[in-house]
């Protein structure tokens, strides 16, 4: 019933019509009353109306659209008084002026205001759309609603709710204000996430998958990517890397702290030595040696600053990397699968951007150690005055910091998180079928991959070219090489790596020159691009980790005695090295030591070479022998034969898996082609 005047309209709540509601907004009538609950709602203030504890005293006005909305706002008297403390004294120790006590009765509402929205949050959402007033104690994600304890029974009970983890009230508080705001409905469309992109790295719904991903195809449900994702090796990577980037940035500060502390000592071992030099000299040299002190004093000057400019500089860093920890663990312990697994994501690269900040700090010149010391001037042995008697030097020596990550060449070269899926719902379906045209000499095919245009390419190394075919099989251009190549790795859509039997030459794509050569006196065989790094094999020797300009770092070598006869194509996933030992039959996994995991062998994998991954948890590999393809997971647990043997993969040398398209290409020495769509 409406309170407004003298209007009394009656009319149906929202369980019904809601045609309350409409007359509120149609007369301006914000003051209703629940005939069945005797309870009073205003619709501009969106509160209950608690007559009896009113402040000033509850009074239902004529008009209440007149009021502006401060002026109707419903508080309760324990918020009144709250916010309205006694009065203060001026400066003078006068009492206030009129200006003064206005500005705190503004302020005393604004907060008041503020409160009632902030507890708006913790009222259960069921008994607001019904204009009751409940406190919540609990929150469910999935729903992404708060309830009281009375509808918490009632959602506990309903078939579609009562899997549901509920959060209490004051757990959520606790959770990071980026995971509390993770939704778990789009919000564009407002229905619930049911895929997650990995070419977009986003959640999609149903509405979205039509319109934004209808060409994406690497699409997994929500249910199975943050499946056990607080017990996954991602995660618990996340807290290793948070973990090491705290002691990474301690150690900074130490190792500043330190080179601070020593400078003082070097600092007063400098002022002996300029005393010694003083005292070997007459008192001509006076002038000479408060100059040197001068100078002295601004040399340590400026790199005293300069530390602890740089230790301000590190401060907010420790603080982030705290501070990241922290919600770390409380997502751990509090966030659902979803918001963790969304949560992780975030976190994840801010992780890999701090953590290639500080690999920076550590090549950048102002982290080097440095020594101040004095150099005399040898009176003794000069015939002429000296312009002074001494000077400063300052020595810089390589930082002391070594960064504590879960490998160095963990860091060079495990990329993006990656989407887990079931090998057993992992199938190919043949897209293409066809034969490489010969050259002069007969075809010797050692690698094949895709171009971000979508050509295929292939080594062909008895004629000395790359062939690039289109998506149905046709020769689009050969480039003729002017040295004999064994493997490649595509750099960009301009220029591709390819390796000779001593070193490794850039080729233009467009024309086939060489751009330029590293890695010269190298038995390079295989070679893969990995996170912007290049892993070459070194015939007999293991691998070579350079980055894309062919610099090695002080990781740079993955020692591994395998055989000098045949290639070893390299495959990385999430910090394991994997590789296939033709002569022996076997799939091997090792870490970035080289240190052998275990060991994969079939009877019906014969010879296996072509080797290729999703980046994420399987491995695809071809029978040069067996003439058939495998998958088999990262762990070497689970496999499956996807190809039944077929005579147009006998000699299957060389396999690439294109990402984008979830495609297998397979090629044979001989030049037979295969194309697979993996669904």
């Amino acid at each position: 019933m409406c309170l407004v005047g003298s209007c009394q309209n009656i009319s149906c709540g929202e369980s019904y019509k809601d045609h309350s509601t409409a007359h509120s907004k149609d007369k301006k009538h914000s003051l209703t009353m629940n005939l069945g609950s005797i309870r009073i709602w205003c619709y501009e203030c969106e509160t209950e109306v608690i007559v009896n504890k009113n402040i000033p005293s509850f009074i239902i006005p004529e008009n209440s659209a007149c009021m502006s909305k401060k002026k109707k706002m419903h508080v309760n008297q324990q918020e009144f008084l709250s916010v309205n403390s006694s009065p203060q004294k001026s400066s003078s120790g006068g009492d206030e002026t009129e200006s003064e006590k206005e500005d705190d009765k503004s302020i005393s509402k604004d907060k008041a205001f503020t409160d009632m929205a902030t507890r708006r949050h913790h009222l259960c959402d069921i008994c607001f759309n019904q204009h009751i007033t409940e406190d919540a104690i609990v929150w469910c994600p999935e729903c992404e609603e708060n309830f009281c304890a009375n509808c918490k029974k009632y959602h506990e009970i309903a078939k579609a709710s009562r899997k549901h983890e509920i959060i209490s009230i004051e757990n959520v508080q606790n959770l990071p204000r980026f995971v509390q705001q993770i939704k778990i409905n789009c919000t564009d469309h407002d229905e619930r996430f049911l895929y997650f992109c990995s070419e977009h790295d986003t959640p999609c719904c149903i509405k979205c998958i039509k319109t934004k991903h209808i060409d994406c195809r690497n699409l997994n449900p929500v249910e199975t990517v943050v499946q056990d994702i607080k017990q996954s090796s991602s995660f618990s990577d996340l807290e290793t890397t948070l973990s090491d980037l705290l002691i990474n940035v301690t150690n900074f500060v130490e190792d500043r702290k330190a080179n601070l502390q020593e400078l003082k000592e070097q600092k007063k071992q400098c002022v002996g030595e300029i005393q010694s030099a003083r005292e070997a000299i007459n008192t001509y040299f006076d002038e000479l040696e408060a100059d040197l002190h001068n100078k002295m004093h601004r040399t340590f000057l400026k790199h005293e600053t300069e530390i602890e400019t740089l230790l301000e500089d590190i401060e907010p860093h420790m603080a982030k990397v705290k501070e990241m920890q922290e919600s770390l663990n409380s997502i751990k312990t509090i966030a659902s699968d979803f918001q963790s697994f969304m949560a992780m994501r975030m976190m994840s690269q801010w992780a890999q951007t701090e953590e290639a900040e500080q690999q920076d700090w550590v090549q950048t010149e102002k982290f080097n150690w440095v020594d101040i010391s004095v150099i005399p001037y040898d009176i003794k042995s000069s015939k002429d005055i000296p312009p002074s008697i001494g000077t400063i030097r300052v020595k810089r020596k390589c930082g002391k910091v070594a960064l504590k990550m879960q490998k160095s060449r963990e860091a060079q070269l495990i990329g993006p998180v990656g989407i887990s899926r079931s090998i057993e719902n992992i199938h190919l379906k043949e897209k293409l079928q066809c034969k490489i045209p010969l050259g002069k000499e007969a075809l010797e095919i050692l690698d094949c991959g895709v171009l971000p245009n979508g050509e295929l390419i292939f080594c062909d190394r008895k004629n000395i070219r790359l062939i690039i075919l289109n998506s149905e099989g046709d020769v689009v251009r050969y480039l003729m090489l002017p040295f004999c190549p064994i493997c490649f790795a595509i750099v960009d859509k301009n220029s591709i790596a390819v390796t000779t039997t001593d070193k490794v030459n850039i080729v233009d794509l467009k024309t086939g020159k060489v751009l330029r050569t590293f890695a010269e006196g190298l038995k390079a065989r295989s070679i893969s691009l990995q996170n912007k790094n290049f892993i070459i094999e070194n015939l007999g020797k293991g691998y070579i980790v350079t980055n894309l300009q062919g610099h090695t770092g002080t990781a740079n070598l993955i020692p591994i005695n395998f055989a000098e006869t045949f290639y070893h194509y390299p495959v990385i996933i999430k910090g394991k090295l994997y590789y296939s030992e033709n002569e022996s039959n076997e799939l091997i996994c090792c870490d970035l030591e080289g240190n052998q995991i275990w060991k994969f062998q079939h009877e019906q994998l014969v010879h296996p070479y072509g080797l290729t991954s999703d980046d994420s948890n399987f491995l695809l590999v071809c029978g040069f022998k067996s003439s058939n393809i495998f998958v088999i997971s990262a762990d070497g647990k689970s496999y499956r034969e996807i190809v039944a043997p077929n005579k147009h993969l006998n000699g299957a040398i060389s396999a690439y898996f294109n990402i984008n398209k979830q495609e297998l290409l397979v090629v044979t020495i001989h030049g037979n082609v295969s194309l697979y769509e993996v669904m």
